[in-house]
């Protein structure tokens, strides 16, 4: 029978499970993780620079190119010109203008087919060298797929502001975002899985490793919710914290009939639950925060409560400054740093998991 830990005991030292090869395949995920957190934060910039919809074709293998003539350049320029954006926000952008934002979203493009590659062509070798075994393959093979899949949510979700209304549609938003970050989680876990292996801590009690899935979920959550806020522009009106036109329960929350559709396109609504989910999250991780502290993974849960109060504190100054582009960014990636932590305490915590 495995020792349960009680006390407040150091936290071990990792050796790297098996041989070399899982090193180097933890190595490569952990670097996948970086490439989509940067994904994260290069689409966020492009989304509050409003740059996301200069770019009106989608060429999954030729795109790569950026325009290298005069004529390259009039071309994207003039379809341009034919999206509602230009039409009803931007009309009269010179040729000069829309290279500025142009150049933001061809970034993010390709940033997305370099992460593409960076997964690509690793699993490719390691696969025909026999590093990784079949189980594995098929595994990352999936996780091929579902970043396929990210790229084309991601041109629906452009295509969404490119038919008769200049904006994104807040759902395809909130899909590409959360993708992202599920992206995020499946890479992050394996890269653990193969650089930590079986080795959690185990605790005095299993109710911290469901407290951990509880936390994470929540976190996901306002995600999701995030996201919305975003898709509607809602962050750049009820400017004030932590009263919303003078009030703690704003007028207005349901106006829109069936009820239950105010909590993803009332702006209001919208908002206000983003604030009531970020204070019921920050209450239940100081809940977690206090029944971890006797456990071995107290350094961890510090590290938890200190990101939240980053991410929190991030968030009410990006509402009362009406969503500056650095405080928005970095709250932004604050929330994937946040979730990245929760997933760690959820690998550690496993109790005789299988970590492959």
């Amino acid at each position: 029978m495995a020792t349960i830990v009680n006390n407040k005991s150091k936290l071990p030292t990792y050796d790297t499970v098996g041989n070399s090869n899982n090193r180097k395949i933890a190595v490569w995920l952990f670097v996948c993780c970086f490439m989509v957190a940067m994904m994260v934060g290069i689409g966020g910039v492009t989304r509050l620079t409003e740059s996301g919809l200069s770019m009106t074709g989608w060429k999954p293998v030729t795109g790569w190119l950026p325009p290298l003539t005069q004529n390259h350049w009039l071309e994207h320029y003039e379809g341009y010109r034919k999206s509602p954006e230009y039409k009803h926000i931007n009309y009269g952008m010179t040729l000069d203008e829309f290279k500025g934002i142009f150049r933001l979203e061809y970034i993010h493009r390709l940033a997305g087919r370099i992460t593409g590659l960076v997964f690509f062509i690793p699993l490719v070798f390691f696969i025909y060298k026999r590093v990784i075994d079949k189980k594995l393959a098929l595994k990352l093979t999936g996780v091929l797929f579902l970043g396929g899949f990210q790229a084309v949510v991601g041109w629906l979700m452009v295509s969404s502001g490119l038919k008769d209304t200049p904006h994104v549609s807040q759902y395809w938003l909130a899909f590409h975002l959360c993708m992202a970050f599920i992206l995020f989680a499946i890479l992050f876990l394996m890269g653990l899985g193969r650089y930590m292996g079986n080795k959690q801590f185990l605790t005095s009690s299993k109710g911290i490793k469901k407290f951990s899935y509880f936390v994470t979920a929540l976190i996901f959550v306002q995600v999701f919710w995030g996201a919305l806020v975003a898709g509607l522009d809602a962050g750049l009106i009820y400017n004030t914290f932590p009263l919303m036109e003078g009030a703690i329960v704003p007028k207005g929350l349901f106006e829109v009939e069936p009820w239950y559709i105010n909590f993803f396109d009332n702006v209001k609504t919208v908002q206000f639950t983003h604030r009531c989910i970020a204070i019921f999250l920050s209450l239940v991780i100081v809940a977690f925060w206090l029944k971890a502290r006797r456990t071995p993974i107290y350094k961890v849960s510090d590290l938890l409560l200190f990101i939240l109060i980053i991410q929190f504190t991030l968030g009410v100054l990006t509402l009362i400054h009406v969503v500056p582009i650095p405080l928005a960014s970095a709250h932004q990636m604050a929330a994937l740093a946040l979730f990245a932590v929760s997933l760690y305490i959820n690998y550690i915590t496993k109790i005789n998991g299988n970590s492959n």
